[in-house]
């Protein structure tokens, strides 16, 4: 059956697919739905042949898997649009989508849950469980625009087909081979033995070893080499990836060592860099053939060191927590105003340099009864003396009826005094909500929350970097949906006593 899953009559269906899929959920709202209903019939047709072709159990079950899902996601939208044109009888079209859903469950109990398509079948059973209010739909959309099919990790279609042009596509051999028209190249990358994470994290000014698999469904007749050469978003001076020429080959499965080194570091706000692969066949006296690329078709990365902070927050390793968790909102949000996450940088900096501050010189050393108004008063002034916020910061500004200590430009910090509770978990669950309220009512998405400390100090406290920690905080009405908002809970120790005192 291997040789049923390297189908080109395969390949094309989930290319169809997919295709289809994605021009019919561009730009969905809820609004929209009538419009996606157009392509029910075609989708759903497309997803019975995947179900019907012949491939090993494994490949069947997720295709069937799959025809479950378009029917379920496709029923709910009907039902949806039916309730919104008074149509009766559309509770009968939510039953029918619970079924396939329930029929969905069924055959996952049987798939391995580590494969990706799987993990993507999944993730829409549950967004399709989820499912409780119209607005729903839209998440629910984006999910299935990114499904994941079994047989090709990205489906690219061929942005060189000028190139190709004049190759003969049609081209057949006589003596069984495939033709040049149905070649494809896979091609999966590690780093240092690690595999590529798209964006990959690396320093600059440092070779890093790429270890690479290429794959090749069947070698083009009367090629002789093969060559992977790269088209970036940034100027070809600023990195080097060195790939090796692949020799003709009867092989299926090839092992390449290559490097990449990158020259500049990028600021924390920088969008990642993309180097784009490009494949090309070579032979005597034939034209090139330039055949696509699944899998690894473009490298993502950033390049970050400590020049990449804007706005640094004087100690390393908070630096680094900074990083860390700038890193975590860009992927959780990729679609955060760049606005928005500079001013949260920049009052999250100064915070955090407070929080270094008070731990290397011990402000709050010995001090057990400071009141939220001196910490507040204390921390404000301190900020006020950096030129990035000073005009800008709003002490007790009114917002949602209530009044929040700290105010930069819409990101907001709340701030507090803990007395009696130690344990970081307990504090984050008692203080997190009162922020994200703030945060919600200026159309933020990220706030701050920074506790001071004050319990008895029986052992030695963390360092700063440990006292720093990222939460996603549940929200009205998505308590089971994952929300796009994000806190960063800072926590001060303070009445530490003598060092020499911990015995």
């Amino acid at each position: 059956m291997r040789s049923r899953r390297r189908s080109p009559e395969l390949l094309k269906l989930q290319i169809d697919f997919r295709l289809l899929l994605q021009t019919s959920l561009e730009d969905f709202n809820i609004h929209s739905i009538q419009k996606v209903l157009e392509n029910k019939t075609e989708l759903i047709a497309i997803a019975s042949k995947l179900d019907e072709f012949p491939v090993g159990e494994i490949d069947h079950l997720f295709f069937k898997g799959l025809s479950y899902t378009v029917n379920a996601f496709y029923l709910l939208l009907e039902f949806y649009n039916n309730r919104l044109l008074a149509i009766n009888g559309a509770d009968i079209l939510k039953s029918a989508s619970e079924m396939n859903v329930d029929l969905l469950s069924d055959i996952l109990k049987d798939l391995d849950k580590d494969r990706p398509s799987i993990k993507g079948l999944i993730l829409l059973r549950d967004s399709l469980i989820n499912v409780k209010q119209l607005n729903d739909l839209q998440v629910l959309a984006e999910e299935f625009s990114k499904i994941s099919l079994p047989m090709m990790l990205t489906a690219e279609f061929n942005p060189y087909a000028r190139a190709r042009e004049n190759n003969d596509p049609k081209e057949e051999t006589t003596d069984g081979d495939i033709g040049i028209d149905n070649t494809l190249i896979s091609v999966v990358f590690y780093m240092d033995r690690e595999l590529w994470a798209n964006p990959q994290i690396i320093k600059p000014q440092h070779l890093y070893s790429l270890h690479g698999i290429v794959k090749i469904n069947e070698w083009p007749k009367g090629y002789e080499e093969l060559v992977l050469s790269q088209v970036s978003t940034t100027n070809d001076e600023w990195f080097t990836l060195s790939l090796p020429i692949i020799k003709f080959t009867k092989d299926k499965e090839i092992f390449i060592d290559g490097n990449i080194t990158l020259q500049n570091s990028q600021s924390m706000l920088e969008a990642p860099i993309a180097i784009k692969l490009l494949a090309q066949f070579k032979g005597s006296n034939i034209k090139p053939f330039y055949p696509p690329i699944i899998g690894y078709d473009q490298l993502i990365l950033r390049v970050i060191d400590k020049n990449s902070f804007v706005y640094p927050t004087g100690y390393n390793k908070l630096n680094e927590k900074v990083l860390e968790i700038v890193l975590k909102i860009q992927n959780d949000i990729p679609d955060i105003p760049k606005e928005e996450l500079e001013n949260f940088i920049v009052l999250l900096s100064a915070i955090l340099n407070y929080q270094g501050y008070c731990y290397q010189q011990a402000i709050y050393k010995d001090q057990s009864n400071i009141s939220e108004d001196k910490f507040r008063d204390t921390l404000i002034q301190y900020l006020s003396a950096r030129p990035e916020l000073a005009s800008s910061l709003v002490k007790e500004g009114v917002i949602a009826g209530g009044r929040v200590e700290i105010n930069y430009k819409g990101i907001v910090a709340e701030l507090k005094v803990e007395k009696k509770i130690a344990d970081r978990k307990k504090i984050i669950e008692k203080y997190q909500k009162q922020p994200s309220a703030y945060a919600s009512a200026t159309a933020a998405q990220l706030s701050i929350l920074c506790v001071l400390e004050l319990t008895p100090k029986v052992s030695p406290p963390a360092i700063a970097a440990k006292n720093i920690f990222f939460h996603t905080p549940v929200l009205h009405g998505f308590e089971n949906i994952q929300s796009s908002s994000k806190i960063v809970i800072i926590i001060i120790d303070g009445n530490t006593p003598n060092p020499s005192s911990y015995r």
